[in-house]
């Protein structure tokens, strides 16, 4: 763990990806031999390899009319019931599968290979992504915690810039850029703020995105109301 005033960059998250969850989530016919080999063969470069990191500020919040003001910087909030009482702590964050993982040997050309290293990624991340959360409610003594993020509930994805912008030299950090259209580089990643609710909220739950194709449990922002005291 890495710390600089207010910004801290957990880069020692352990990694270890379980051959049969790695099959499980898979969610593939994988009887054959060889496909069981790639799966293998790739797990075990992934947990040699990978080095997924996080970057989160110690921030404070406050409500502005239909917008949220952190560190100073505008951002637009599609959750109206979202409010957070003066100078209140909330976790701008960035997590990443990381960088090193490129370095892994998969030609796009090979189908198969490229869909499984990119599933193998994507619980990379989502394993940063939980320790992060584990050591902000460890560390700060939390309840539990909440998440909204650009391109969801906090406003379109160009919000990413903002964002970037109150952690600052986030690629400096951790390695993670923005493209031009506003998306992070690597694409595992995923980035926030993180607050204090005394229940964990399904983010979906404050996704107004009516065309989302991966909702999995309805629009509720009143929802917060019940467990967030303000």
């Amino acid at each position: 763990m890495q710390a600089d005033s207010k910004t801290i960059v957990l880069d020692r998250i352990p990694v270890h990806l379980a051959f049969e969850r790695v099959l499980s989530n898979l969610k593939m016919r994988v009887d054959s031999a060889r496909i069981r080999k790639t799966v293998e063969e790739l797990t075990e470069s992934v947990n040699e390899k990978a080095v997924p990191k996080a970057v989160y500020k110690l921030s404070t919040a406050a409500n502005d009319g239909k917008n949220i003001r952190i560190d100073g910087i505008d951002l637009t909030c599609y959750v109206p019931t979202l409010k957070f009482y003066p100078d209140e702590v909330v976790y701008p964050y960035v997590a990443t599968c990381g960088t090193e993982l490129d370095a892994v040997p998969v030609p796009k050309s090979e189908f198969m290979k490229h869909f499984i290293m990119n599933q193998l990624k994507q619980m990379v991340l989502m394993t940063a992504s939980e320790y992060l959360q584990q050591h902000l409610i460890e560390t700060y003594h939390l309840k539990q915690l909440t998440h909204v993020g650009p391109g969801e509930a906090l406003g379109p994805n160009s919000q990413q810039i903002k964002l970037f912008e109150i952690i600052g030299n986030v690629q400096e950090k951790i390695g993670v850029r923005l493209s031009e259209h506003h998306l992070m580089i690597p694409e595992k990643s995923t980035s926030g703020i993180f607050f204090e609710t005394s229940v964990r909220l399904e983010r979906c739950m404050l996704c107004p995105d009516a065309k989302c194709e991966t909702r999995r449990v309805p629009y509720q922002p009143k929802e917060l109301l019940k467990y967030r005291q303000v």
